[in-house]
């Protein structure tokens, strides 16, 4: 039995166009209302709120899954690099708040900001790493199965 979500109709232009502007869209909205919650949190609890992150996960991908017709695996590959765009303006967001703007937009904070990948570092085998580490991931696993359709439909 064949599902409906493994189909081979190939890639509709218009379906990428829509899953790209709804996508950037939210990951603006999504990424500076995260940003605020974590600033309010490190302003007041002086610790980011790293689940906060779930809310991208989960909004991010039902946005994208209305945008089209026709399922096609690029569109969960770009919700996950949309989320992980959407990170990095909440970080930047971060950063630039409380060290300036200049600090926010500088090519070291892309650096630290994906930190939590590379395993080579003395800052990977901090506990606060990990946890985001884990939280991103599960968001990444949100991302793809919240996108893609369920075999029901």
């Amino acid at each position: 039995m064949k599902n409906k979500v493994y189909n081979s109709k190939g890639l509709n232009k218009s379906d990428l166009l829509m899953v790209i502007i709804n996508g950037l869209s939210m990951t603006l909205i999504l990424a500076v209302a995260v940003a605020a919650f974590n600033l309010v949190t490190i302003l007041g609890m002086q610790y980011i709120f790293a689940p906060s992150l779930l809310l991208i996960a989960y909004f991010l991908p039902k946005s994208i899954r209305k945008s089209y017709e026709d399922y096609h695996i690029a569109y969960s590959i770009i919700a996950i690099i949309l989320f992980l765009i959407g990170y990095y303006i909440s970080n930047v967001i971060i950063v630039s708040f409380l060290g300036g703007i200049k600090a926010g937009f500088s090519l070291g904070n892309l650096r630290s900001t994906f930190m939590i990948f590379w395993p080579f570092t003395k800052a990977f085998y901090n506990f606060a790493t990990i946890i985001l580490l884990i939280v991103v991931v599960i968001s990444m696993v949100m991302c793809y199965k919240i996108s893609r359709p369920s075999i029901k439909e």
